[in-house]
């Protein structure tokens, strides 16, 4: 498990549920690698994600509905040093399974192209993870944080990560989340899985 969280970045509010969860995470998979703040730049990134399974990403992420393939996951430095959608998809990652993007917008696409898939979570997807949960629009950084604590206390079986039932996790959190907040579904329905 390689964990990215970029909780405060230049131009964007800070998420202090990344760092949560991050810490989170970490703590449940000891085995886990982490790349945190000012370690979390495109470089060292891009080179842990091929020698890892499982990827969290817990940062801010821009899509541009004009030139969706600009579309970029915030990571540490200047905005033209984070991985654009271009950069993701060019990846050949054969070991790859699943990819969680607690990140705003990671499957945001323009009502031009509502018929295309040019987005962050397709690019994972395009790099080689099968499984991706990423976010229709903003994420509430509590609920966010909610939802992947419980889909990773599912997907968990103390040795490895169950990913074929990562739809199923997330469905479940979802549904929990739902039951707290029925009138507001701005909070759960953004989060859903890409894959079989």
């Amino acid at each position: 498990m390689l964990i990215v969280a970029v909780p405060e970045a230049a131009g964007h509010p800070v998420l202090h549920g990344a760092r949560e969860e991050a810490e989170w995470l970490a703590e449940r998979l000891p085995y886990a690698t982490v790349l945190a703040d000012d370690a979390a730049t495109r470089t060292t990134v891009e080179a842990r994600l091929r020698d890892h399974a499982h990827a969290h990403f817990a940062c801010h992420a821009v899509s541009d509905p004009l030139r969706p393939s600009a579309g970029r996951l915030v990571l540490h430095g200047p905005p033209d040093a984070s991985p654009t959608i271009r950069d993701l998809a060019r990846l050949r990652l054969p070991g790859a399974r699943l990819a969680y993007l607690s990140a705003c917008d990671t499957m945001r696409i323009s009502a031009e192209l509502a018929d295309e898939s040019v987005h962050i979570a397709s690019a994972f997807q395009m790099a080689g993870f099968p499984h991706v949960v990423g976010s229709l629009w903003q994420v509430d950084d509590t609920v966010g944080t909610r939802i992947a604590r419980r889909v990773y206390e599912q997907l968990d079986t103390g040795t490895a990560l169950s990913t074929e039932a990562t739809a199923r996790a997330l469905h479940r959190a979802v549904i929990e989340v739902r039951a707290d907040y029925p009138r507001t579904p701005s909070l759960w329905a953004c989060q859903i899985h890409a894959g079989p």
